[in-house]
């Protein structure tokens, strides 16, 4: 099991981006600009911070194939996806957090061979349609 505590890059090089972070909740950082930013009645702060591809990551920590990846990170899920480089790793399930931007997510794992497994809440888990997980049967065409 591996954490990245680090900022994922919403563009295809690594770049600094501008990352709000709550002051009252920490946990409600996010990046500045991007749809879902409600920042109403919180005392904010912003911080440059250094962003990396998703494949970049993976390739220094020789991750490219794993069995599970989650993404929760509060709206940047499209951008993580669209500039991940689908030819450099082998990703099996991907669980991702799907709040306004579901059609994008939908979009870019089904044209990576993504199909919907499962969902609770907020909660996507797609599975490459190559892949059979314990209890499921493989779809026929």
């Amino acid at each position: 099991i591996y954490f990245a505590s680090c900022c994922l890059g919403i563009q295809p090089q690594p770049h600094v981006a501008e990352i709000l972070f709550g002051v009252d909740h920490p946990a409600s950082s996010s990046l500045v600009g991007l749809k879902d930013n409600d920042t109403r009645g919180r005392r904010k702060v912003t911080q440059s911070i250094q962003c990396f591809p998703l494949t970049t990551l993976l390739q220094a920590a020789n991750l490219t194939r794993l069995d599970y990846l989650h993404l929760d990170i509060q709206g940047a899920e499209p951008q993580v996806l669209r500039y991940l480089d689908w030819s450099q790793v082998d990703i099996k399930v991907v669980d991702v957090e799907v709040s306004w931007n579901k059609e994008e997510i939908v979009e870019i794992l089904e044209s990576q061979g993504y199909v919907l497994h499962n969902h609770y809440l907020d909660d996507f888990i797609y599975v490459r349609q190559d892949v059979v997980l314990p209890g499921m049967k493989k779809k026929t065409r």
